[in-house]
């Protein structure tokens, strides 16, 4: 038995309703906008004009009904790196909407826009953020532009080369005392919970290799061995190239680091609970 095709029915629309709508369209409101609002179909609005002889003219050859404030976000994110394709899509509108909002608005494309170009003082803040192992993500976000100026601009993401100074050293101490996470921790230091990781490790090697007690896993590693494996990672190494040269695993690798970490901060917190007293 073959299958019937239904032709799609078009709601009628009211000449009250229409008027309304033309009101509505007049106002700024865009079809998509008001199709939704009044549950009809774009076809049923323009074939409801013609039924009723409502003109609307060229309205929209002089209006928009982008608002100011988007205006202004698409101009950011131009100027950002972004380009209009994508910047419309972000703002859920068609990138014609964009560019007839623009033009209605006497903005006229700027030819920096998409190019990827960050300020002197964007580009200083970058680097550092790359230096303390932060993603092009996370810099994006920080810096609030995109990816993609990014990528122009730096064309190759700078190495880590992590460094705390001793008061970012006391900061830590002080913040593993109190029992924050990495990922608050690492937020506070402006890196990741990677490196945070790490220099709680490097933080408390000595008490935990001169313990007698925590013998743990260690497949031969030293103290001195871990510390060299750390400051590697700060600098961008891989933990597959370090594994090979220091004839260890993986899992033996970061066992050791979560042992170590887990110890550090037990004497931490011990050590802040007898101050108290």
């Amino acid at each position: 038995m073959g299958t019937t095709m239904i032709k799609k029915q078009h709601r009628p629309i009211s000449r009250e309703v229409a008027e309304k709508i033309s009101g509505d369209i007049k106002a700024g409101g865009s079809y998509r906008e008001i199709s939704k609002k009044y549950k009809v179909t774009n076809f049923g609005i323009k074939t409801a004009f013609s039924t009723h002889k409502i003109k609307i003219d060229d309205i929209y050859k002089n209006r928009t009904s982008v608002s100011d404030a988007t205006i202004k976000k698409a101009v950011k994110m131009l100027a950002s790196g972004e380009t209009q394709q994508h910047t419309a899509e972000i703002i859920g509108i068609h990138v014609m909407t964009l560019k007839r909002a623009f033009r209605i608005k006497g903005i006229k494309k700027d030819p920096a826009w998409g190019k990827g170009r960050l300020s002197k003082q964007q580009d200083a803040r970058a680097r550092a953020l790359f230096k303390n192992g932060m993603s092009y993500g996370r810099v994006s976000i920080d810096l609030g532009v995109s990816k993609i100026a990014l990528y122009k601009h730096f064309k190759k993401i700078p190495k880590p080369c992590f460094e705390m100074s001793k008061k970012e050293r006391a900061e830590l101490q002080y913040m593993l005392t109190m029992g924050a996470d990495r990922k608050n921790i690492a937020k506070k230091l402006e890196t990741t919970v990677w490196f945070v990781l790490f220099a709680t490790v490097k933080l408390g090697l000595e008490n935990y290799f001169n313990s007698s007690e925590k013998r743990g896993v260690r497949n031969a590693l030293t103290r001195g061995m871990i510390e060299e494996i750390i400051n590697r990672k700060f600098k961008g190494e891989t933990t597959g190239a370090l594994i090979k040269e220091f004839k260890t695993t993986k899992p033996t690798l970061y066992r050791l680091f979560y042992l170590i970490e887990e110890d550090c901060i037990k004497r931490l917190k011990d050590q802040g609970t007898r101050r108290k007293k």
